[in-house]
């Protein structure tokens, strides 16, 4: 590999993660300050939840699709639609005066996510060679831990401090300032077209396999974010700030172990094994969270991340050499399906 091209995949990787990192953010700039949304539309709690579902919906409908489309033809031009797409349904939130244009304004910006969650990933097999794809994905996969983080512990302040449509202009301020570096740094790479039939590739039960694992542990790691504060301070007796911070541990970890996990698949191989023990920590670990005291609460929680963040990059790994690496968007759309 040239040094020139050594050099430039690296600036790839970090369009993308970027690119990533603002879907993420997109995602979750609505948690922080539902309540306060709700309040000014006076609706109910789960009408709010609208707000999150308008999101979700498209990269369900719309993964394998985007992905079958992505392997297809060219996508830097894609790529820029859906941050566009997020830009312009965060204007609509801001302005919005109704509930209704809010959640008109959150599917927009759904539909951009659903289109980067696809094409973000698949630049990186075309610039990074598989022994160094664990690497390369485990940090990729910090992308919705940090930007979980950012929105809670920044965007939240942001939304109480001045109002809840703060979030969401700096969110689009943002994310053209992630447009312009998203082209000015993305270049792709023209590939084989794939050999496999579109047929043989939706008919691949290790890729559907995958996808369920990756299903199963964001359940659990996603319900545990959602009701490890309430947990905390109902049975354990911690303050608000002391469950915010435990259960932002989880995520913070994550952040930080995650592209050690993929360095070392790409070491060892067998990154089968890295999803399987990930995944199996974090289940025999949730159960035992109601009989440890405070102190040990707070270790475990801990461990838990540390475990969990060693899933995210053997998987994405996986997903690119399973299929591959010209297949890479279909894979990625049945992983998030």
């Amino acid at each position: 590999m040239s040094d020139r091209r050594a050099d430039y995949r690296w600036r790839v990787l970090v369009a993308a993660y970027l690119a990533a990192f603002y879907s993420g953010l997109i995602f979750q700039s609505c948690p922080p300050v539902i309540p306060l949304i709700t309040k000014t539309f006076m609706v109910s709690h789960g009408e709010g939840g609208l707000l999150m579902t308008a999101v979700g919906l498209p990269i369900l409908l719309l993964s394998i699709p985007v992905g079958i489309l992505v392997d297809r033809y060219r996508i830097r031009i894609l790529g820029g639609i859906s941050v566009a797409l997020m830009v312009f349904g965060s204007l609509i939130v801001a302005v919005s005066s109704s509930f209704l244009l809010a959640i008109i304004g959150r599917l927009i910006s759904g539909v951009g996510v659903a289109i980067i969650t696809i094409v973000a990933p698949k630049f990186l097999p075309m610039w990074f060679p598989q022994e160094e794809r664990g690497l390369v994905m485990g940090i990729y996969a910090t992308t919705m831990p940090a930007a979980v983080l950012v929105a809670f512990w920044v965007l939240g302040i942001l939304g109480v401090t001045y109002s809840w449509r703060a979030p969401f202009y700096i969110g689009a301020g943002i994310g053209i300032v992630v447009l312009a570096i998203f082209f000015g740094l993305i270049r792709e790479k023209m590939l084989a077209p794939s050999r496999l039939s579109l047929s043989t590739i939706l008919g691949n039960s290790t890729i559907w396999m995958l996808g369920l694992s990756w299903l199963l542990f964001n359940a659990a790691a996603l319900s545990f974010m959602t009701w490890a504060p309430d947990f905390l301070i109902e049975v354990k007796g911690f303050d608000l700030t002391e469950a915010g911070l435990a259960s932002g541990s989880f995520m913070l970890i994550a952040v930080i172990v995650s592209p050690i996990g993929g360095w070392i698949s790409d070491k060892f191989g067998r990154r089968k094994a890295f999803v399987i023990v990930g995944s199996l920590a974090l289940a025999a670990a949730l159960p035992l969270l109601p009989a440890l005291d405070a102190n040990l609460v707070w270790l475990t929680i801990i461990i838990m991340g540390a475990f969990a963040a060693i899933v995210a990059g053997p998987t994405f790994a996986l997903s690119s050499e399973i299929l591959g690496f010209e297949n890479t968007g279909v894979a990625f759309g049945i992983i998030y399906t």
